[in-house]
């Protein structure tokens, strides 16, 4: 069966949004299990991020701390693989806390807790390296965890603050500066758990290709001539079909956001309604993105119209209750 170049983006399309919505609904999954029993006075405590003062500095220091990598690398290529250990690690942590703070009602069974989520930290990093197609599970897991910790420390309007900042950061970063492709190319050609993405080879009519699709291919072919090519791949050929690699790929930071910004509405009216207008709105703003991404063809940054999402149901949210 030869599929589309139309019908293969729209199934990748399809798997990022999943794995979109996975991030979401298990991040407030924790939430709930993690509030569980617990008094609206501690979790209103647990803020730790309440003035726009503090919320421009995480932007500063993400800044800062981008600046470092980009010229770290120039020098040092494998500094995104220690990167990603730290990243996996920590996240990691955060999540197995998290997953496991309802059996934590004792001094004790906390201290047991925070080692044992320090060993499956370890043990993410060690089955990622062992197998790296565990990329996407690792970076959701690494998503799901740092979103929560951000959105219990982050109240909600700062955390909509937070996520307008970076908006505009991502913007400019991708559209001005540029370094945030750099960074994303970085981390597809080392298999980084610092992103999702669906990755596949299909094959599909030539007729279908555009006129430079069609000249980069022949290029391609030329050197895969040179090496052996499978019986397969002559007769799709010889037929007229060319094997095209399709990729498309989602941040960790864009899945990061809206769930932030989703965990810190829990605690306005400490129930779930809003909260899941904001996922149904970063949702909404997952399928505009990828709207943008078919119809314009180029790498684009994907804050900026989940924030436009959110804010759209924010809106009805607002009008109803």
């Amino acid at each position: 069966m030869f599929l589309s170049l139309k019908l293969i983006g729209t199934r990748q399309f399809l798997q990022i949004i999943i794995m979109f919505m996975i991030v979401q609904f298990f991040g407030l999954f924790l939430v709930a299990i993690q509030f569980n029993g617990i008094s609206v006075s501690d979790i209103t405590a647990a803020n730790v991020v309440n003035t726009p003062i503090t919320a421009i500095y995480f932007v500063i220091y993400i800044v800062i701390a981008t600046a470092i990598l980009l010229i770290v690398l120039k020098v040092y290529r494998n500094i995104f693989k220690l990167l990603e250990l730290f990243v996996i690690f920590l996240t990691g942590f955060y999540f197995f806390i998290e997953l496991f703070s309802p059996f934590e009602v004792s001094t004790t069974s906390l201290y047991i807790g925070m080692v044992v989520a320090g060993l499956l930290g370890i043990t993410l990093i060690l089955l990622k390296r062992k197998w790296p197609n565990l990329r996407n599970s690792v970076a959701i897991i690494s998503a799901i965890g740092f979103g929560t910790i951000l959105g219990i420390g982050f109240s909600f309007e700062i955390a909509l603050a937070f996520m307008a900042i970076m908006a505009v950061y991502d913007f400019i970063s991708v559209f001005v500066t540029k370094h945030m492709l750099t960074l994303a190319n970085t981390a597809i050609e080392n298999n980084l758990a610092l992103l999702v993405d669906s990755t596949e080879v299909e094959a599909v009519p030539r007729s279908e290709l555009s006129a430079e699709q069609l000249k980069e291919y022949e290029q391609n072919e030329k050197e895969a001539s040179k090496k052996s090519k499978t019986h397969l791949f002559e007769v799709f050929d010889k037929q007229g079909y060319a094997e095209v690699p399709t990729s498309s790929a989602l941040g960790t930071g864009d899945m990061i956001f809206p769930l932030m910004v989703a965990v810190s509405a829990f605690k306005v009216n400490y129930n779930f309604i809003l909260p899941m207008f904001i996922v149904m709105g970063s949702i909404f703003g997952m399928l505009f993105t990828m709207f943008l991404l078919n119809r314009y063809k180029r790498a684009l940054p994907a804050i900026p119209p989940l924030l436009f999402g959110i804010l759209i149901f924010l809106l009805i949210y607002l009008l109803i209750f």
